[in-house]
């Protein structure tokens, strides 16, 4: 099959080639294929293909077809179908390319392939991330599970051969569409989907991988020219851009960070029964790994902490005295890893370790005094040993006679300091904190680009499922989370800088200073201000300017705006914050070097373009701001366009890397009460909100700070509102309206605040069901009514029945039957009392409902839907849902008079509810009209402002 399809593959591009030429030959060939149209199946995948709610196409497929398109000229007509439906399309001619196939016997009869891959894919089988049951390739344990996948899938028939390798049977559901096959993985109607790699996964756990393979474009047998066109625009793209498909899958799949990858069994019976691991690094490279306050501290501790608990284990630290004991108490067995191995598999091999994938990147700093630079034949070196740059980089440059060896890097920086050495190099961050602890000292550290490594975590060699295990804990880490903990670090070591280890380094030059002082006053004082002066510049271009870009800092940008405030008081003036986006994802691929490169270039293209007009800073990592005087919305998005525009490229050793923004913009009018601060803020939340918008641009409005921050005081106090008793039940009553006796009520949640009085509900529900806490609230009024109910019935009186809505959100909770019947029993109250409503919309979101209501009515509760008709109902629900109540949504009322389409529904609506033996109930009664069209329809139960409003208990034990 292999080589009978070589041959066809080598005789179709021959044939496509001399068809290509004779067409760019022939008259107007050329006007031809500029204007050739070529009909596209888009099947939607999420990442691969998809459109937006405007229109928009993007995707990893799409832009292959749009690259293709500059070598081909072609137009393209897409023609949205399911993956089935557009292989059928294929087939019948009335498309003539698809993208994202799977070579199959079957397939080789009925389409062409092209020449060249698009990519690679495999097949996966993932379950929800909170799913704990199978481990990683455990087939065995998919005996008897449910399925879901999409129609026309090759990766089920491969999932298929599997299963029958292994001899397995599950249960395969299969879907139209991929957000049908999500909803009902996340719904609990599978257990697992089937799909290929080449899709965005949302909160998903990997457990198998496997037939990994190409895929390529088809196409109609009968189209012969497109394939001609298409093998040679591919072709073209292969060498003209050998690295376009990674750069495709980096940018739609590069931060695919919304699924993890399960353990093995074997991998997970060893965590089991090693629930601690020990770990081992050098304590002297602060903020890397150091002793505080007996305490052992540093990003490899923090880092390696993070990675364990992402795997289920713990970290217990055992104390090394330097990188060389920490290797001792590997071997030895006193230690089961040691968290700062240098990232280099010979290294590893001579020290008898495994390691595992890097999860941090470092450079190295020269430190030599400041104006001296000796050549290297002639330069000392201060090192350590068995120092992994000693053969990395120093004896590659410096003879091994020029090395003096120290026992550890601070050690080094003090022989240089002391003149003891010349030079010594540090890693990044031990030497960041060195020289700001010794900021005064006359030093100097200058970046070596290209010397960066890996920082792995490293095993003994005799234990490589460790190793496995934590390169899993370090695939499912999101690098963000490493991010934190060195800037956590950075942060809290630049804090440290201190005058006493001025005095310290410097107790020489400081008592003669004294001596001269008390020698001759007037000259010390004239020193001292001149060194002030000196010293005062120094400190306000460290506080005021950013050391890597040279720009103004954050609080050097506020300072500027300020002094504008003059010059464009009365105007509207706008701040612009943007970040690169994915810009961890250069820091990962091309070294932290690469990313610090980046912003420099970007920071200088900033302030080259729009330094004389605008305020230009950078305020953190790759964030900047922007300020200036504001005129038109199209002005600032003309602005941003030209931006990205001419600041869209970034050239790194040899690579092109494309650079994106994301841009919040907050305006604002100049006036003397205007915050610079706060209006940082506003265009730092539109930011972070841009990151969701396609158009990764977005300006603030008063209307997002209030409700995020009122939410979030309703989010807040909540907890304490249930305590202190600030939430009320009230009920409203259900009529008969022949003879207007109350035959029930609805009860009702009101929530009098003491900071915003009384909240209308429809306020404080939505942000509870957003939350949670809808649930604690709903008991809270069920408990209010049994307790009332009980009362009466204690008193001799026979209680009418009550309502009690139900939120969604209990179906999600385990124990919810369990909690439902404690505290009936509890209160002892006899089902007839108790009518639980349910929302239609419940019915519409939740696929085991009838299972659900079903134990319901087992359990004796009546059963409501409330908003009948309010754009979910079906005939399906009435057929499958045991309902003892329909209650009609007041909408209906609102077509006024008897002949109006709402009360024709209406009647219909009576007399089916009366076939199906069910009440029925209108709500939102508040005219005599309505009534009086009701009752004459059949419909004699009724609620609303013309009977009673919602009131407190009291009031409606009155009215009973």
């Amino acid at each position: 099959m292999g080589n009978m399809r070589n041959g066809r593959k080598k005789i179709c591009r021959t044939a496509g080639m001399i068809i290509l030429v004779l067409l760019l030959f022939l008259p107007g060939s050329r006007a031809d294929a500029a204007d050739k149209k070529v009909r596209v199946g888009y099947f939607h995948v999420s990442g691969y293909q998809e459109i937006t709610e405007d229109g928009n196409r993007w995707g990893f497929g799409y832009d292959y077809l749009q690259e293709i398109a500059k070598y081909t000229g072609w137009q393209y007509e897409f023609v949205d179908a399911s993956w089935d439906e557009c292989l059928k399309l294929l087939e019948e001619g009335k498309i003539d390319l698809l993208t994202c196939a799977k070579s199959t016997p079957e397939r080789e009869e009925k389409y062409d392939f092209s020449e060249y891959r698009m990519g690679v894919m495999y097949s996966v089988l993932a379950v929800r991330d909170d799913n704990d049951d199978y481990c990683y390739n455990d087939f065995e344990s998919f005996d008897g599970m449910t399925v879901g996948s999409m129609k026309g899938n090759h990766d089920r028939q491969e999932f298929e051969n599997t299963c029958r390798e292994y001899g397995i049977q599950v249960i395969q559901r299969v879907y139209d569409t991929e957000a049908q096959m999500k909803e009902a993985l996340y719904s609990g109607e599978v257990d697992a989907v089937i799909s290929s790699n080449q899709r965005v996964f949302e909160n998903e756990k990997i457990i198998a991988r496997f037939e990994l393979g190409p895929f390529f474009c088809i196409i109609n047998k009968e189209k012969k020219d497109v394939k001609a066109g298409l093998d040679q625009a591919m072709e073209k793209i292969i060498m003209d851009s050998p690295y376009f498909e990674a750069q495709l899958y980096e940018k739609y799949f590069g931060e695919n960070t919304g699924y993890k990858i399960a353990l093995t069994r074997e991998e997970k019976d060893y965590v089991e029964t090693h629930r601690k691991v020990r770990l081992a690094a050098n304590p002297n490279t602060e903020p890397v790994c150091y002793t505080e306050d007996g305490e052992q501290r540093g990003i490899v501790v923090d880092s390696v902490k993070a990675m364990a608990k992402e795997v289920g284990l713990e970290v217990e630290y055992v104390k090394a005295r330097s990188y060389e004991d920490a290797i001792a108490l590997l071997e030895k067995g006193e230690a089961d890893l040691i968290g700062d191995f240098y990232s280099d598999y010979s290294w590893g091999a001579r020290h008898h370790v495994l390691l595992t994938r890097p999860y941090l990147n470092v450079h190295y700093v020269q430190v030599s005094r400041k104006g001296q630079a000796p050549e290297e034949k002639e330069a000392r070196v201060a090192t350590c040993r068995d120092y992994f740059f000693n053969s990395m980089y120093i004896l590659k440059n410096y003879p091994e006679k020029n090395l003096i060896y120290y026992d550890t890097e601070q050690e080094c920086v003090d022989a240089v300091r002391k003149k003891q050495a010349d030079i010594t190099f540090v890693n990044q961050y031990t030497a960041k904190t060195l020289l700001e602890k010794d900021r005064n000292l006359k030093l100097s550290g200058n970046t070596l680009y290209g010397t960066e490594h890996g920082i792995s975590v490293a095993v003994p060699e005799d234990n490589a499922l460790l190793c496995h295990i934590f390169n899993k804990a370090i695939a499912n880490l999101r690098s963000s989370e490493i991010d934190h903990v060195v800037e956590t670090y950075m942060d809290e070591s630049s804090s440290r800088v201190s005058l006493l280890s001025y005095i310290y380094y410097n107790s020489l030059e400081f008592i003669i200073i004294l001596c001269v002082f008390f020698a001759a006053i007037v000259l010390v004082l004239v020193y001292i201000m001149i060194q002030r002066r000196k010293y005062s510049r120094h400190i306000f271009k460290l506080a005021y300017y950013d050391s890597l870009t040279g720009l103004a800092n954050i609080y050097r940008f506020e300072e500027l705006v300020e002094k504008k405030w003059l010059e464009y008081r009365g105007k509207t003036i706008f701040v612009i914050s943007l970040d690169i986006s994915h810009f961890t994802t250069i820091n990962e691929t091309f070294g932290r070097s690469a990313g610090d490169l980046a912003i420099c270039y970007v920071g200088k293209r900033l302030k080259e373009l729009y330094g004389e007009q605008l305020v230009v800073a950078r305020s953190k990592v790759d964030n900047f701001l922007l300020f200036g005087e504001y005129t038109a919305r199209e002005d600032i998005l003309r602005l941003l366009s030209h931006m990205r525009k001419e600041i869209g490229e970034f050239h790194y050793e040899g690579n092109r890397l494309y650079l994106s923004y994301n841009c919040g913009v907050a305006t604002e009018r100049g006036t003397a009460s205007t915050s610079v601060r706060r209006m940082i803020d506003r265009a730092e939340m539109a930011r972070k909100a841009a990151k969701k918008d396609r158009s990764h641009t977005r300006f603030f409005n008063n209307e997002m700070e209030r409700q995020l921050l009122r939410e979030k005081k309703i989010e807040d106090c909540a907890k304490d509102a249930l305590e202190n008793g600030e939430f009320l039940v009230y009920y409203q009553p259900k009529y008969r309206m022949t003879d207007s006796a109350v035959i029930g009520a609805e009860a009702l949640v009101r929530w009098n605040n003491k900071e915003f009085g009384f909240m209308n509900p429809g306020e404080f529900i939505p942000v509870f069901e957003n939350n949670g806490f809808i649930v604690e609230l709903d008991f809270f009024v069920m408990e209010q009514v049994y307790r009332m109910i009980r009362e009466q019935l204690d008193q001799g009186k026979k209680p009418v029945r009550i309502s009690i809505n139900q939120s969604r959100m209990h179906f999600a909770q385990e124990n919810y039957m369990e909690r439902l019947n404690a505290l009936r029993d509890k209160y002892r109250i006899p089902g007839e009392y108790i009518e639980l409503e349910l929302t239609e919309s419940i019915f519409a979101s939740l696929k085991d409902i009838s299972k659900i209501t079903g134990m319901l009515k087992e359990n004796g509760y009546f059963l409501s839907v409330d908003d009948f008709g309010s754009g979910y109902s079906s005939l399906n629900m009435l057929k499958e849902i045991p309902l003892d109540t329909l209650k009609i949504d007041k909408d209906f009322l609102s077509d006024g008079g008897e002949n109006g389409r709402y009360q024709k529904v209406i009647r219909k609506v009576v007399e089916l509810a009366k076939e199906l033996e069910m009440d029925i109930i209108c709500e939102g009664v508040e005219k005599e009209e309505q009534a009086e069209f009701l009752q004459s329809v059949g419909c004699i139960y009724a609620q609303g402002f013309l009977y009673a409003k919602p009131m407190p208990e009291k009031d409606f034990l009155e009215l009973l």
